[in-house]
């Protein structure tokens, strides 16, 4: 009986390994920035609300 041990594992040459770890890295870090992103058009978006729904004058008023 075979076990997993025992069932090759083809890899890729280590120069194409490589480039698909920075190819991953950047699309981590793209990621991240775009995550950034969104919490910061988010908290924008709640701070604008209370002020426009808060009826106060804004400051160029």
């Amino acid at each position: 009986m075979r076990t997993l041990l025992d069932l090759p594992v083809p890899l890729r040459p280590v120069d194409q390994q490589r480039n698909s770890g920075i190819a991953l890295k950047a699309i981590d870090e793209k990621i991240k920035a775009d995550a950034w992103i969104v919490r910061a058009t988010e908290e924008l978006r709640d701070a604008m609300s209370e002020l426009l729904l808060s009826g106060r004058p804004s400051a160029g008023a």
